[in-house]
């Protein structure tokens, strides 16, 4: 989420916007509530840090959510961004 989103609050929920994602989040329970961990996903068993979050609702993806109820919808709304020349 970009800086210079617009961030609107309710009386419940806070939601953050800007032209391609929103995320609806609770302001009151937001945050990290643990340590990173270490997960060896990627390919070639490539490590990667994984921070959890809390208070995050929806995060929604040019218009399509990819995240609900603490977990991944399995939509694939966005696009992967590679470095030319590779």
């Amino acid at each position: 989420m970009r800086a210079d989103a617009d961030v609107r609050v309710g009386q419940n929920h806070a939601f953050a916007l800007n032209l391609d994602k929103a995320v609806l989040f609770d302001p009151q329970t937001v945050g990290s509530p643990g340590r990173p961990e270490r997960r060896y996903d990627l390919p070639g068993a490539a490590k990667r840090m994984v921070m959890r979050s809390a208070g995050v609702e929806m995060t929604l993806v040019n218009g399509v959510p990819t995240w609900a109820r603490g977990a991944l919808t399995g939509a694939g709304a966005g696009v992967v961004l590679r470095a030319s020349g590779r």
